[in-house]
């Protein structure tokens, strides 16, 4: 299977030997090159999902940690089109994320003392300081996360947090005034008053957000 960047129009063919990872909806292979980037292939590619990775591409957030060198958002940078007349969105372009472990390594005192033993109670300030940092500047975009919880948020030994699974937060399309909805949420981290409701028929806000926090 060929896929070709949508921005650079450059081909480029998965390898088994590149794959990183495989989910529930999509794999993730390396590619390469500098700086490093990684696709997300979904398994079952829609109209919708390439709609709204390409709105998200168009607005992206102002990355906080940008100026340290730090990627705390692993926002969708490019779509990846099939071979053929149609050209149909297979996936996309994202940073790498290296180096960093899921959150819960870092707040479960039994797990952090395993991995990272000199994580002390500076570095926790600091990694909670970091994601609510990364959090408003998805907020000031008019984005919200939705399913907020301990697998997709990313922490390092320096506590600097990514957040991941981008494509899965809520987007509002100004350009077409489109609300693509966070059609997930896990129960433990969803305010009261969602508890129980559709989420795909649910618009989130940030209190929503805050309280996941």
């Amino acid at each position: 299977m060929r896929l070709r960047f949508e921005q650079s129009g450059v081909w480029w063919e998965p390898q088994p030997a590149d794959q990183l990872g495989s989910g529930g909806e999509a794999r993730i292979y390396r590619l390469p090159g500098e700086p490093p980037r990684v696709a997300k292939l979904w398994h079952k590619p829609t109209e919708e999902r390439a709609r709204k990775v390409a709105a998200m591409i168009r607005n992206p957030p102002v990355d906080p940690m940008a100026g340290q060198g730090h990627v705390a958002i692993a926002w969708p940078l490019d779509r990846l089109l099939a071979d053929g007349p149609a050209g149909r969105v297979r996936g996309f372009v994202m940073p790498r994320v290296e180096g960093m472990r899921p959150i819960i390594d870092f707040f479960n005192p039994r797990t952090r003392l395993q991995v990272c033993p000199l994580f002390n109670w500076f570095y926790l300030h600091r990694t909670a300081r970091n994601l609510v940092i990364a959090i408003r500047a998805l907020h000031e975009r008019g984005y919200v996360v939705g399913d907020l919880n301990e697998s997709n948020i990313l922490v390092s030994e320096r506590a600097l947090v990514t957040l991941v699974d981008t494509d899965s937060f809520q987007v509002w399309d100004a350009e077409t005034g489109v609300l693509y909805r966070c059609r997930v949420g896990r129960p433990e981290f969803t305010p009261p008053e969602l508890q129980g409701k559709s989420f795909a028929r649910i618009n989130r806000g940030p209190e929503q957000d805050h309280f996941g926090v």
